[in-house]
């Protein structure tokens, strides 16, 4: 009986998810106000009995979400939407050993443009060190979600950016994106029907809008130049009325 016990017991740990032992929070560092920074540290703990390791890249690609009291999704504008590229990042934890996995100021991160309550969310990772990639040690997990996080944000003096952040959102054509890019915007269109393309256009408060660029193409052609040309009437143009009508 004994030794069927502990058959059960080998059987159960090899096939129990490592990232079970993997204790993920979020912590705010508040009190937080609107046109101020708003700080919230990742933190995991290694509550296992051996080292856990893991690739903490993913953390460039926003993996957190933040809803108001209601339940709607607050927009992602930071500037990694317009696309970025990362390499592996792994992390050892002995057992009992705590780390600080990430620093993100919410308020750059996503639209939070309105006082209020609000839920923050870490998403978690996946497990990275598959095949075609630098490490393929059976010894990475993935890094687990964190519980919701509420949060308060109180009353404040929004900078212009955002004021025109705030205004704009509601306004912006179906299938553009918008993102902070300094102290100004800038508006990404991801596909471009018939190219791998994408669409590109600086705003620069007060109210400059620039031209249209073409991006995703190392080496440009002539007929890139025609369809930029083009789009600066089929796409610029709507979106220029957009920007104009919501910032009256």
């Amino acid at each position: 009986m004994g030794r069927v016990t502990a058959f059960l017991l080998l059987a159960g740990c090899a096939g129990r998810d490592p990232a079970a032992d993997l204790d993920v929070r979020l912590l705010a560092r508040g009190p937080f106000a609107l046109g101020q920074p708003m700080f919230l540290a990742l933190e995991a703990t290694n509550r296992g009995s051996r080292e856990l390791r893991f690739d903490v890249q993913g953390l460039m690609h926003g993996p957190y979400g933040v809803r108001t009291s209601d339940g709607r999704d607050v927009p992602y504008v930071d500037p990694r939407m317009g696309g970025l590229g990362t390499l592996q990042d792994f992390v050892s934890l002995k057992p009992g050993e705590t780390a600080t996995l990430d620093q993100i100021d919410l308020a750059y991160q996503f639209a939070i443009l309105d006082p209020g309550e609000y839920v923050a969310r870490f998403r978690g990772l996946d497990a990275w060190g598959q095949a075609g990639w630098a490490d393929e040690s059976p010894d990475v997990t993935r890094v687990p979600a964190s519980a919701p996080l509420r949060f308060s944000v109180g009353p404040g003096t929004l900078s212009p950016r955002d004021r025109a952040l705030r205004a704009l959102l509601p306004a912006l054509p179906e299938g553009w994106i918008v993102y902070k890019d300094g102290d100004g915007l800038t508006f990404q269109k991801n596909r471009i029907e018939g190219t791998g393309l994408r669409a590109v256009v600086s705003f620069t408060l007060p109210d400059t809008v620039s031209p249209l660029r073409l991006m995703g193409k190392a080496d440009r052609t002539p007929a890139d130049d025609v369809l930029e040309a083009e789009l600066q009437t089929t796409l610029l143009a709507p979106l220029r009325t957009s920007i104009e009508k919501a910032l009256r």
